[in-house]
């Protein structure tokens, strides 16, 4: 436990784990609320609940592990809303971006915690959290196509 002010490397990995995915439940609610096609809602809804219970139990650790948490500012929600609210105008691939986007820092936030920690049980969550974003970046892509740059 921390009792300084100062992280740990794990602590701010950890946090990354957890802002990640709250940002990613975030994208993905606005994304179903916005979403133009029926098939994509449902999807987009449980994944959106999916990343909120993983936060939690990202936030669980944090706390087991140290200060808690850093719960992301009301203006910066704001912001984050207003512009997954933006891609929505502009279709079904924007919004499918948004959403490959905040899988993807899951995904490299989760990979980047997993040599940090000791711990069995988390690392096992982290590889699965890990694996898991990976495999809907690829789907995401299968739907939109590879990032500029990639693939």
């Amino acid at each position: 436990m921390n009792g300084g002010l100062l992280l740990s490397d794990f602590e701010i990995a950890l946090n990354e784990v957890f802002e990640a995915c709250v940002q990613a439940a975030d994208i993905h609610a606005a994304a179903a609320e916005h979403s133009d096609g029926a098939q994509l809602r449902p999807d987009l809804e449980a994944l959106g609940r999916r990343r909120a219970e993983t936060s939690e139990w990202a936030g669980d650790y944090l706390a087991k592990y140290g200060e808690g948490p850093n719960r992301p500012s009301e203006e910066m929600e704001l912001v984050k809303k207003a512009v997954t609210h933006a891609r929505s105008v502009f279709g079904t691939d924007s919004v499918l971006a948004g959403c490959r986007a905040a899988e993807e820092r899951v995904r490299d936030s989760a990979y980047r915690a997993l040599p940090l920690t000791e711990d069995r049980a988390l690392r096992q969550k982290l590889e699965t959290l890990s694996r898991d974003a990976a495999t809907l970046v690829n789907m995401f892509d299968s739907h939109i196509g590879p990032k500029n740059g990639e693939g």
